[in-house]
């Protein structure tokens, strides 16, 4: 019973100021209602701004939170700090690795519209996103073929052996 009650104050402790702050400022608009200067499809809030990559319909909140799980990192690793608020400025371009994610959403958005969209006999979508190389890691992991399949080694059993200028 003791534990049963610790862990029910301890829920009520840590969801409390959840509540407390999801509940809307006397004269605020009714919950629901999506704040001024919300875009749709933005995850609320102020719309994003300096989107020099992604389309200005983006749902930013999912999309950024797909990129954190995806290279395992927080805001701040391409977010600059305001100096000020000591909080994050996303619309900041201070931050370098910022530019560097531009680039790879870039490849990402070539790779999927280019060439995989351009497959033949394809009977399913085929997509790549940025976990698909980074799997949770900043940088992704070098890939290194099983031993003797790389160029020089031996073909597997039953391969047929490569032709003179392959």
């Amino acid at each position: 019973m003791a534990l049963r009650t610790l862990c029910l104050t301890a829920a009520l402790c840590l969801s409390a100021p959840a509540l407390l702050l999801a509940q809307p400022p006397a004269g605020a608009p009714p919950a629901g209602a999506p704040p001024a200067g919300a875009r749709p499809g933005g995850g609320g809030g102020r719309a994003p701004q300096n989107l020099k990559v992604l389309p200005a319909d983006t749902n930013i909140f999912q999309t950024m939170m797909g990129f954190r799980q995806a290279l395992g990192v927080g805001c701040e690793f391409c977010h600059a700090q305001n100096p000020d608020t000591h909080r994050n400025d996303f619309a900041s371009d201070a931050n370098p690795m910022k530019e560097t994610a531009r680039a790879m959403i870039r490849m990402n958005m070539d790779i999927n519209e280019k060439y995989l969209a351009n497959l033949p006999n394809m009977t399913d979508k085929p997509t790549i996103t940025c976990g698909t190389c980074h799997q949770g890691n900043k940088i992704p992991a070098a890939f290194t073929p099983p031993a003797g399949n790389g160029p020089g080694g031996p073909p597997p059993a039953g391969a047929p052996a490569p032709r003179p200028g392959m």
